[in-house]
């Protein structure tokens, strides 16, 4: 018992104990299949991003340090010097991107780099773009591709909803009876203490 690491893990066997036991006590069992269609559709409604699929940006990028270098490399590309994998390869800083001819990937717009979301939700495929300054570098971007967004309707994830309304109940049950349960013992949470033994375990 001396030893942290093992109250740690006792505390945490009983606290699994207590919630197998007590649950039904503390929390009742909520009956996913009583949820009325306007119920689900209202919770739809109200998290219907969760429900979408975003579109996805396909771009190739080249960084520079000087301005003159991203006009050096847009003016090899324009005039059919060079291509942007090439130029990539010979302007480019970015360590990451300059081996794979500036390719930074396929992803959602909000997964880029906050800084270059609005220049690279104004692309065109097929265009170069820039130079751009962000943050003291000139970036010269390309949209290599783009998805169309896909927004499911109600009735393709009623399922999805059933199940995510049930998991909101449940976290808005346990949350009331924690809360309860703390008033009702006295139970006060040092906020401070907490926090070094959570750091401790990770």
């Amino acid at each position: 018992h001396q030893d942290p690491r093992i109250r740690a893990r006792i505390h945490e066997f009983m606290s699994g104990l207590f919630l197998d036991i007590m649950q039904e006590n503390l929390v009742p069992k909520i009956d996913k299949t009583a949820f009325t269609d306007q119920e689900l559709e209202a919770f739809y409604q109200a998290h219907k991003e969760n429900y979408r699929i975003e579109p996805l940006y396909t771009v190739d990028m080249i960084k520079t340090a000087e301005k003159s270098s991203a006009d050096q490399a847009l003016l090899q590309i324009r005039t059919g010097l060079s291509d942007f994998r090439t130029a990539a390869k010979t302007y480019s800083i970015d360590a990451a991107s300059k081996n794979k001819g500036g390719s930074i990937g396929t992803r959602a717009l909000s997964k880029f780099a906050k800084d270059w979301q609005p220049v690279i939700s104004g692309l065109e495929t097929e265009k170069l773009s820039g130079p751009h300054q962000i943050k003291g570098h000139f970036y010269l971007f390309e949209l290599k591709k783009k998805t169309k967004a896909v927004q499911y309707s109600f009735e393709e994830k009623k399922p999805y909803v059933r199940n995510d309304l049930l998991y909101v109940k449940y976290k808005q049950a346990w949350e009331e009876t924690y809360s309860r349960l703390r008033e009702k013992y006295d139970v006060a949470v040092n906020e401070d203490n907490l926090s070094g033994f959570i750091r401790k375990r990770t």
